[in-house]
């Protein structure tokens, strides 16, 4: 079970949240220009967070092959500046003068600030797969071939759940803000993010895809020479957030 990992996952989406529900105090309808603020801020954040996760798949994969000389630097260190392009593309513009949300005092609106906490939330994530040190956990690919692809494998597939899961709960706020007929936090809490046991609604199957049919780990992680509890310890039976 991916228990990390989907607590990860799930905190990330309660941080997309917050930046739509801090300071929200009445049941007021956002207007267009308010709107147009928050879904721009939460477009720009999952495009962070999606260069991070490739960030991490690709340093993972070159790290096995020994194409770089350490993992865990090469996750900090933006090596092709899709993270820094990211971060510098998410519109605030449209979060200034009379077009900020009023009735959202506490909203995020530095690129900075959003950038941070979306890369920061997936280099917890690539640890929480793999371990506190990724130069001791990543295998090399000279020594088990299975385990080194196995491991490429699946920080890949888990940046494509996330991306799944963030871009759907996006499209379920952007709708939402659009045709409801308050503001609610609750109301938009359960709507998007699924109230009681329940998950965000993914009516379109693009996270079921994602983070089901094709997260098969007896697939990806056949034949491996060291054991899967070890390629992946936040995959391990009672592995916990």
């Amino acid at each position: 079970m991916l228990n990390r990992t989907r607590t990860r996952i799930a905190w990330t989406a309660f941080l997309l949240a917050l930046f739509l529900l801090p300071g929200l105090a009445s049941a007021q309808i956002p207007k267009k220009p308010d709107q147009k603020c928050i879904n721009n801020i939460n477009k720009g954040a999952a495009k962070v967070a999606k260069a991070q996760a490739g960030d991490n798949s690709a340093c993972v994969k070159d790290y096995g092959k020994e194409k770089v000389p350490s993992a865990a630097a090469c996750v900090t260190s933006d090596p092709k500046g899709k993270v820094a392009k990211a971060i510098s593309k998410i519109k605030t513009s449209d979060c200034t003068g009379g077009a900020a949300p009023s009735f959202l005092p506490g909203l995020r609106t530095d690129s900075a600030a959003i950038g941070n906490a979306m890369t920061g939330k997936d280099l917890a994530l690539i640890h929480d797969l793999f371990g506190i040190d990724l130069d001791v956990s990543i295998v090399d690919a000279a020594v088990d071939k299975a385990g080194a692809k196995c491991q490429a494998a699946v920080a890949k597939a888990v940046g494509k759940c996330q991306d799944a899961k963030l871009s759907t709960l996006n499209s379920c706020k952007k709708d939402h803000l659009k045709n409801a007929s308050s503001s609610i936090p609750q109301e938009l809490q359960d709507t998007c993010m699924g109230s009681g046991t329940g998950g965000i609604p993914d009516g379109k199957g693009k996270i079921q895809k994602k983070c089901g049919r094709d997260f098969d780990l007896a697939k990806k992680c056949s034949g491996t020479a060291t054991p899967l509890d070890d390629l992946i310890p936040g995959c391990a039976p009672g592995a916990t957030a």
